[in-house]
């Protein structure tokens, strides 16, 4: 299935999980180091965590996307 979807729509799906990847990652990193005190308010609140985690990875996701489509080449011929 996934090599029947169209080249572009492919390219945004990898790079939006990759983005997200990076979102979850950050945020683990945050509560185990707790920085500002986070990880200590997100141990108290798991609702918050999640929330948190989210958000993380739906801006990181997006932001890998911009990344990646404004890094793209041009094909002028």
């Amino acid at each position: 299935m996934w090599s029947r979807l169209p080249e572009l729509v492919r390219f945004m799906i990898t790079h939006a999980l990759i983005g997200m990847g990076l979102g979850v990652g950050l945020t683990a990193l945050i509560i185990w180091k707790n920085i500002f005190g986070l990880g200590e308010l997100f141990r108290q609140t798991p609702l918050a965590m999640f929330v948190f985690g989210f958000q993380m990875a739906l801006t990181l996701g997006a932001v890998q996307i911009g990344v990646a489509v404004l890094s793209m080449g041009r094909d002028d011929k």
